[in-house]
């Protein structure tokens, strides 16, 4: 098939890093055809990808691109550069802008500093609407009400598909959100969620959204 690449004793930079097909969960091998997905920069065996007609992700790519070692390397930063680049993308209230963008994507990652900005940004606006609605009308059971409408309406719906991808992005299924529904717990796993960091390279929900180019 198009873009098809056999897997060499060269090619053991690839073996190194620990990538598996994500259908077979078998590790890479020397002599193995694959492909890679131009989508989400999945490695496959070409196997699995006939089998599964595209790519293992939830939402099924079906381009392949050339086997590149470029592909697989992250571009390492220093400090300086690494900051800089972040700057120039960013923007106020971008990763709250971001989630509602995406506000029906449960399928694939999203990293900890776009959730902990996204609740910065909620708690900031919470304290804010709160503030000038008391101001403006009083602090009454109505304008307690009306904070509570505008609040399950603006900040809530980006943030179930927020957390059901940040839970995939560290290797959880997306289930595991019924859990924040309990008191408390939900809290500490708040927190967890903000300090968790990704898994590395390819999981069952796509590649890490820090190594994508």
């Amino acid at each position: 098939m198009p873009d098809e690449y056999t897997l060499t004793a060269y090619d053991q930079w690839f073996f190194d890093k620990g990538y598996q097909d994500p259908i077979t969960l078998e590790p890479f091998r020397g002599g193995d055809n694959v492909v890679v997905c131009a989508d989400c920069k999945m490695p496959h065996l070409v196997s699995s990808w006939e089998y599964n007609g595209g790519c293992a992700s939830p939402v099924k790519h079906t381009r392949t691109i050339p086997f590149n070692r470029s592909l697989f390397e992250r571009r390492r930063l220093n400090v300086t550069d690494r900051i800089r680049q972040e700057l120039q993308e960013w923007y106020f209230g971008k990763e709250f802008f971001d989630a509602w963008k995406r506000i029906f994507d449960f399928k694939g990652r999203s990293r900890r500093k776009d959730y902990g900005m996204f609740l910065l940004y909620s708690l900031i606006g919470g304290f804010a609407m709160r503030f000038f609605l008391i101001i403006f009308f009083g602090n009454n059971e109505g304008v307690k009400i009306i904070y509570l409408i505008i609040h399950l309406l603006v900040f809530l719906p980006p943030q179930y598909s927020l957390t059901v991808r940040r839970l995939h992005d560290i290797g959880h299924s997306g289930w595991g959100i019924i859990i924040f529904f309990i008191p408390l717990i939900n809290c500490m796993l708040s927190l967890y969620l903000m300090i968790r960091g990704g898994q590395h390279g390819i999981n069952r929900w796509g590649a890490n959204p820090k190594e994508i180019h």
